[in-house]
């Protein structure tokens, strides 16, 4: 008789045990036919209250100890990079760990869009051992989602397109514009204790701020940036390795800009807006 091998009995009971949580939960969970599976296992588009949402993701499920690292999991990108990164609908990663029965997960097109901002080839998707895809966790998990395919359109577009920056989905943002046509923009990342303000004024150079500091802008430090206030720092390879360890070290801009009243007050509004922000897991 024919053996079943063991390697498909352990990603179906990754797949039944993904599809069992969301439908559990009433979402409309649609199974993609293996011949048919080009990197995603599963379709989900989210009910909220009994009702469908327009919010859809695709979930790559993979199961086994292979997977397995000394920090979290790890799931390889393979020939899915571009297609995960550019879909129009986010690709989510979900690992079954067999010896404890539990499901970790990670957003894979926000990790490869990361990279690519970066400069980076991500060859992996990492995935946190503590970001755990349960019960108790799921309608949390769930909203993160949802706002990050709701923020793949809309206003983070319009602001990449003002700024010229590559922001990701899960960014929290917001726009101002005061009486004499003055455009700034707040971003904050998960799991980040500070902020970025990007000022037109500042020609869309990125100055982080936090709720104890949002007076006299700095700016990042950067070789670049060192070389401006001083060259014989900026050609001391040691020294600026042990700057850029510290990305937020105050260095003095050479023309600092005041944010006037209603400036400070719109930052301050959006720094406490989003603190939960930093509770979040960091990409």
């Amino acid at each position: 008789m024919t053996r079943v091998p063991e390697s498909r009995r352990t990603e179906r009971a990754a797949v039944n045990a993904v599809r069992a949580l969301l439908e559990g939960a009433h979402h409309i969970v649609q199974e993609i036919d293996g011949s048919n599976d080009f990197g995603e296992d599963l379709y989900v588009t989210f009910a909220d209250d009994g009702r469908r949402t327009p919010h859809s993701v695709a979930i790559q499920v993979k199961g086994g100890r292979s997977f397995r690292r000394r920090q979290g999991y790890s799931v390889p990108v393979g020939d899915h990079g571009e297609e995960w990164r550019e879909s129009n609908i986010p690709v989510i990663c979900v690992v079954h760990d067999p010896d404890t029965d539990t499901l970790h997960w990670a957003n894979a097109s926000q990790q490869l869009r990361a990279a690519r901002a970066d400069g980076r080839t991500a060859r992996t998707v990492r995935v946190p051992a503590e970001a755990v895809l349960a019960g108790p966790t799921l309608a949390g998990v769930v909203r993160q989602w949802r706002q990050y395919v709701r923020n793949s359109r809309g206003l983070h577009a319009f602001l990449a397109d003002l700024t010229g920056q590559d922001f990701d989905p899960a960014d929290y943002l917001s726009y101002f514009v005061n009486e004499h046509g003055e455009e700034a923009v707040f971003q904050r990342q998960p799991g980040e204790p500070f902020a970025v303000l990007w000022h037109r004024d500042l020609d869309w150079q990125p100055h982080p701020v936090t709720a104890e500091r949002t007076g006299p802008l700095r700016e990042r430090v950067t070789p670049e940036l060192l070389a401006r206030f001083d060259p014989a720092t900026a050609a001391d390879p040691r020294l600026v390795e042990q700057l850029m360890a510290h990305p937020l070290l105050d260095v003095p801009m050479a023309g600092t800009v005041i944010l006037d009243e209603a400036e400070h007050s719109w930052l301050r509004a959006c720094l406490a807006a989003s603190d939960w922000m930093a509770r979040l897991p960091a990409r």
